[in-house]
């Protein structure tokens, strides 16, 4: 009996001090919330060589017309489109088209030669390195030539071929700039002028 009686007497007593604990532990500060999650903006996955391609050029062209000795120089700018496949490592292996005027054109003492418009389709064969591709080329090229000398003259379509070797430099994943030399030659016309020279050119493009 004397043991609940003083447990009757103390609990009174302590009963502030246990509230006054529970009201310290409900004063704590809650936890801090976890921070959210930065989302970032997707980028443009670099995808190789492997696409299609179209772009512009423009450069100079000099052409020899070798039956009457005459020579015949001038502006040539067009479009291209293309489409490259990589292989497995380096080499990538594709097919390109391009076509645009030029004012390849010579009047001398011997005659008159001149090339309005010219184009080609080619092959091309390369080896990518970083963001460089060095490729050579190869293929048909077409286009129209007049000659005249004396009394002849001759107005044609002529078809003939095309080799030559060039450097594309890919930047801002997408975009393609190029140097190209490139050996072109369109037979001979109807009064046996022989039309062949020599373009370098400059290109920009864009890889779809």
């Amino acid at each position: 009996m004397k043991t609940i009686f003083r447990a009757l007497v103390v609990l009174p007593l302590l009963l502030p001090l246990l509230g006054g604990a529970v009201g310290a532990v409900d004063l704590r500060p809650p936890a801090p919330k976890p921070a959210p999650a930065i989302v970032q903006a997707p980028t443009v996955p670099v995808d190789g060589w492997s696409g299609f391609y179209a772009g512009v050029n423009a450069g100079w062209g000099w052409e020899d017309a070798t039956a009457f000795g005459t020579k015949a120089d001038g502006f040539v700018g067009g479009a291209q489109l293309g489409y490259n496949y990589q292989l497995l490592g380096p080499l990538v292996v594709g097919v390109e088209a391009d076509i645009g005027g030029a004012t390849i054109k010579d009047k001398s003492a011997a005659g008159k030669n001149s090339v309005p418009w010219l184009g080609t389709a080619r092959a091309r064969v390369g080896a990518a390195w970083n963001d460089f591709l060095f490729y050579g080329t190869g293929g048909l090229a077409y286009g129209e030539v007049k000659s005249r000398h004396g009394l002849l003259s001759a107005d044609d379509l002529n078809y003939g071929w095309v080799a030559g070797v060039g450097v594309e430099y890919r930047f801002a994943n997408r975009w393609l700039a190029r140097a190209e030399w490139l050996h072109v030659d369109l037979d001979v016309d109807t009064i046996g002028t022989s039309h062949r020279g020599e373009i370098g050119r400059l290109g920009v493009g864009y890889k779809f």
